[in-house]
């Protein structure tokens, strides 16, 4: 009978560098005000209840030994009790190759690290979803700050002792009317100092081997950044990877945009909740407005990948992610990295 042989010289069969590194795109226009209508749907969106999944309580905390005693992975049921209020990744610029120029629209989950991709992306719209309040608090208040901070060094300046009365009389003139008004005032004064260290040392001390052009805190980062805020492109939204509402408004959101939803950031997300790839996490993913352009970027800890830190980064061709994930038999995270592809990077496939 006839048949069919596939020869290749490797047993991967793509070739190095992807075309977004060799070919990479032009960037996008600067965004123009978004129309009324669109915008009014954008800052109404439906979100779902993430205040009713508790956090994991020191009887869940036993099984996962004494190091993550006090927190640091979370359940499908309930989340971690750390909230991220700052990056922890460390090398979040190795992506920056793949995801320059892409606009189109974003959705990305924890907290200023975002920032840094959207702009080196130029994402037309943003959608900065956590299923911690603490974090959806943040980027609200960090849009407040931002908006009345000209320049990166006005930005973190507003974080210092001497500037917290201004600060807060800032929150309270952006929030006047609603109603946890006094909740965000008080995560201000809670992680003040912290955000202060962490703002100056991005500007200070940047990672090894950052480029000179990645960070949102570069000056041309941040005005672009800056710029969204202002037209309300940047939107911060109560959400969870496996619940009901949250991805289906932005979806929809994001059709209505007329834009394709180019960089999905997950950060370790699904990983620290154990890996699997549940019933409402494959609908959501499945229901996104992906493109042949479209990107997941995703983090795993633990071991297993061969990676020189504790991190390893992966970039995933988001119509390929839902080809796989579309499967019988893709019920973990870790069987979708199954054809991960290695880079010159020892941390990154």
């Amino acid at each position: 009978a006839p048949a069919v042989h596939c020869a290749s010289s490797t047993a991967i069969l793509t070739t190095w560098p992807p075309g977004q590194i060799s070919a990479p795109p032009e960037r996008p226009p600067a965004p123009q005000p978004l129309p009324e209508d669109l915008r009014r749907q954008l800052l109404a969106l439906d979100h779902d209840p993430i205040e009713d999944k508790p956090i994991c309580d020191e009887e869940v905390r036993a099984s996962w030994g004494p190091n993550l005693a006090r927190g640091g992975r979370a359940t499908t049921t309930c989340r971690d009790p750390f909230p991220y209020v700052k990056a922890n990744e460390g090398r979040t610029h190795v992506w920056a190759p793949f995801i320059t120029n892409l606009g189109g629209a974003y959705l990305g989950v924890a907290s200023d690290q975002n920032y840094s991709l959207i702009a080196a992306a130029r994402s037309e719209l943003a959608f900065l979803m956590d299923y911690d309040p603490r974090v959806v608090a943040l980027h609200r208040r960090l849009r407040a700050l931002i908006l009345h901070s000209e320049t990166p060094e006005a930005f973190i300046a507003r974080f210092a002792p001497e500037a917290q009365r201004d600060s807060l009389a800032i929150l309270d003139r952006v929030y006047a009317e609603t109603p946890d008004l006094l909740a965000l005032k008080a995560g201000f004064r809670a992680n003040r100092e912290e955000l202060h260290a962490y703002y100056q040392a991005q500007l200070d001390r940047p990672p090894r081997g950052q480029p000179a052009d990645f960070g949102w805190l570069r000056p041309d980062h941040y005005a672009y950044i800056r710029a969204l805020y202002l037209q309300d492109r940047i939107i911060p939204i109560k959400g969870d990877l496996m619940g009901e509402r949250t991805i289906t408004a932005v979806a929809a959101a994001v059709r209505a945009a007329d834009l394709p939803l180019r960089i999905v950031y997950l950060s370790n997300a699904p990983t620290a909740w154990g890996g699997q790839i549940t019933p409402g996490y494959r609908r959501n993913l499945l229901a996104l407005p992906l493109d042949d352009r479209s990107v997941v970027l995703q983090t795993t800890n633990g071991g297993g990948f061969r990676q020189n830190g504790y991190w390893h980064y992966n970039i995933h061709a988001g119509l390929h992610l839902q080809q796989l994930i579309a499967r019988p038999g893709y019920d973990t995270v870790l069987k979708t990295l199954g054809e991960r592809i290695p880079t010159p990077d020892g941390d990154v496939t």
